[in-house]
């Protein structure tokens, strides 16, 4: 088979588990979202949606156009063993700017987190470094799965981080967690 026939056969295979994670994607974070809001203080949840909104710039700013070598570059490398090197490559240098950018987050917290109104919450900050991690170098994973046609691992390994999450939080609602206990669900998940 060639080259544009095994990428066509891929895309075929892997569209349907992509569509879904997409859908259920918009689900979980909706059904999560509103279950916080309708359980948490005003006050707890705005923390909550500013401490876990840190990471979206924080992903920008360790991106280093990554995800688009990735995208780029990746298919052009015909050996298995060649490609799956560059991915733990990049992934492994993308991983340590995110902990550079942590590490400088986190000894900046004092100077930056009362412009915020986050002074009194180190500790939530501290719980979802972890997280912020696991976010950065878990987006660029999916990158590197989705070019190589694994859509399905993907929507399986979302699949079961939303579940973890959601789930964690209804448990947490039943025996009446607080924002830290969330913190350390976010993390679980």
């Amino acid at each position: 088979m060639t080259s544009e026939a095994n990428a066509r056969e891929g895309v075929r295979r892997g569209l349907p588990y992509a569509a879904l994670s997409g859908i259920l994607q918009i689900a979980f974070a909706l059904l999560g979202m509103l279950l916080l809001v309708r359980y948490l203080p005003p006050d707890d949840y705005g923390i909550w949606v500013l401490m876990v909104g840190i990471a979206g710039p924080l992903m920008l700013a360790a991106s280093l156009g990554y995800n688009h070598a990735l995208l780029r570059f990746l298919r052009s490398i015909d050996q298995p063993a060649e490609r799956n090197a560059f991915v733990w490559s990049v992934w492994s240098r993308r991983s340590l700017a995110i902990i550079a950018c942590l590490a400088l987050m986190w000894v900046l917290f004092p100077f930056w987190a009362p412009h915020f109104g986050l002074s009194a919450y180190a500790d939530l900050f501290s719980i979802l470094l972890p997280a912020y991690f696991a976010i950065g170098s878990g987006a660029y994973l999916h990158a590197a799965l989705n070019t190589a046609y694994r859509q399905r691992e993907v929507f399986w390994g979302f699949l079961a981080c939303q579940v973890t999450f959601v789930g964690g939080i209804l448990v947490g609602i039943q025996i009446g967690l607080g924002l830290v206990d969330f913190a350390w669900v976010y993390c679980g998940a």
